[in-house]
């Protein structure tokens, strides 16, 4: 199971609807913690062991996510760049 499996629960992507409870929260919290320990990403379920830099490093034992994930994530994102927004 991932975090991101639990989430997709959460909001009924996957089909169910999963009430959020204080143990669901212990729950994600320890499966988090046991991929960051098997060295897997939190959220896609891949090994994770290369990272950028130092700081990328330590945000995988913080969030559990592999650096793909983390890019993805923290992506910067211009709204001047996307449809609609007239040019500076």
């Amino acid at each position: 199971m991932t975090i991101r499996n639990v989430i997709n629960a959460f909001y009924g992507l996957d089909g169910s609807n999963v009430q959020m409870t204080p143990e669901t929260y212990v729950d994600v919290i320890n499966t988090k913690n046991e991929m960051v320990e098997a060295e897997l990403c939190a959220w896609c379920g891949t090994y994770a062991s290369t990272f950028k830099d130092k700081q990328s490093k330590k945000e995988y034992s913080i969030s559990g996510l592999c650096q793909d994930c983390q890019d993805e994530t923290f992506k910067e994102d211009n709204v001047y760049d996307r449809e609609g927004y007239p040019s500076e």
